[in-house]
């Protein structure tokens, strides 16, 4: 049994340690959400990056058939500079 002088130091320490997890649950919380929007932007920015590619390699396809068509009108030859 202990004494009444060691019980409040018991109770200061559960309070202490009580207060310790809370603190590190809202930090979990919080880097649970971090992550989250972290995986988040990085879904979008692929996203966005898919759509520029494409956006190229349909740019690209448009110059290639604006050179075929002056090259077909030049008679094949390339066009002038």
């Amino acid at each position: 049994m202990t004494n009444s002088t060691e019980q409040p130091d018991i109770e200061t320490r559960l309070n202490t340690l009580e207060t310790e997890v809370t603190r590190i649950r809202e930090e979990l919380d919080n880097i649970g959400q971090s992550t989250r929007i972290n995986s988040d932007t990085i879904l979008s920015l692929s996203r966005t990056t898919a759509d520029l590619l494409q956006i190229a390699l349909s740019n690209e396809r448009k110059v290639n058939q604006i050179l075929q068509y002056l090259r077909d009108r030049n008679g094949g030859s390339s066009p002038p500079t």
